[in-house]
């Protein structure tokens, strides 16, 4: 199957046509949404081909409204963000917009269906970008986009015990951590008795939520969140 996708690549590539080759691979992943061959075949042909424009964002948009679970379509959105972002890389206030527009429209998707490692791994890349903004910015202190830390909030207070997100709860972990790390660097070497306490108390919940994923919320991963305790022990161990 590897070499037919090649061997069509070859051709259009020599026969420099790229004029049927979005519909073709639609056709294909309208039988299978998820078929990984002509997801890779239609990135080369957009990059190629430079067939970069907004349609592959609504295309993606109507493949998620389908089925929000299409990791397949969420990593082709980031791979079209990606393209944009590097688009107005000249302008922060641009990449700012955009990233906050997107960051809105996966939190909408994730409201829809929490429990969706995809929409979650998309969300933790745009704050990624947003915290990277933010230090070539000259921040001593990033900051987490405050849509972002209500919605994980309201989510785990609705939340049953028993019916919570692993990946939710995991994502609450990675922004503790943010804020430890934050509480240290806006500190001196001697770290007040308040900044003290507001660390153990991260700490300390961080720990609590690692232990629900890894005995009640996320057993299959047992191990992976055991060791993701043992690094927050050893990480922080003047603040247990």
């Amino acid at each position: 199957m590897i070499k037919v996708w090649q061997h069509r690549r070859n051709i259009v590539e020599k026969l420099n046509d790229s004029s049927e080759e979005l519909l073709f691979t639609q056709n294909i992943l309208k039988r299978d949404s998820k078929n990984y061959h002509a997801w890779q075949y239609r990135q080369w042909v957009i990059k190629h081909f430079s067939l970069w424009s907004q349609t592959e964002f609504e295309y993606v948009e109507h493949l998620l409204e389908q089925d929000v679970r299409n990791n397949s379509a969420w990593n082709q959105r980031y791979f079209c963000l990606a393209h944009k972002l590097a688009q107005e890389a000249s302008s922060r206030d641009n990449v700012r917009v955009i990233l906050d527009r997107e960051i809105e429209f996966t939190l909408v998707k994730i409201d829809l269906c929490v429990d969706n490692e995809s929409s979650w791994n998309y969300l933790r890349a745009l704050v990624s970008r947003l915290i990277e903004l933010d230090a070539a910015d000259g921040l001593s202190t990033p900051s987490y986009p405050r849509n972002v830390v209500d919605f994980c909030v309201r989510n785990m207070d609705t939340s049953r015990d028993d019916e919570c997100s692993p990946f939710l709860v995991a994502f609450l972990v990675d922004y503790n951590q943010f804020l430890c790390k934050n509480v240290l660097k806006s500190s001196s070497q001697d770290i007040s008795e308040e900044k003290r306490n507001e660390i153990k108390k991260l700490v300390k919940t961080s720990l609590e939520l690692l232990d629900s994923l890894a005995t009640r919320l996320d057993t299959i991963r047992v191990n992976y969140w055991n060791y993701l305790a043992s690094k927050w022990k050893q990480d922080f161990k003047e603040f247990i």
